[in-house]
């Protein structure tokens, strides 16, 4: 079973440039999938950084139906994380480790 470690030093997917390290403008270089296709022409690139942890949280409820005050206590019970409530989790490497990909739990 792989864990996000292990695929980030998997020597198939580094030989086949399914990673690529781009500047993202909170955490600096970080490595993230490359555009899954190839071009004549013009190399595609993403467009925008990944969304740093909870940058979305507060629109995606919003749209969901939730109201200001539900909101605010989510985030407050420390059940949601916004981007206004998360400046001590945006070292994704520090979070991101303690989930390795196992889509089979009960199986490690």
């Amino acid at each position: 079973m792989h864990t996000l470690e292990s695929l980030l030093e998997d020597e198939h997917l580094a030989a086949t440039g399914f990673f690529t390290e781009v500047e993202h403008p909170i955490v600096g270089r970080i490595r993230e999938t490359a555009v899954p296709s190839e071009w004549s022409g013009t190399v595609p690139l993403n467009r925008h950084p990944a969304a740093a942890l909870g940058e979305h949280t507060v629109d995606v409820l919003r749209e969901a139906g939730f109201g200001e005050q539900r909101i605010r206590q989510l985030v407050a019970d420390d059940i949601v994380v916004s981007g206004r409530s998360c400046s001590s989790h945006r070292k994704p490497p520090e979070l991101i480790s303690r989930f390795a990909f196992n889509p089979h739990p009960g199986d490690s």
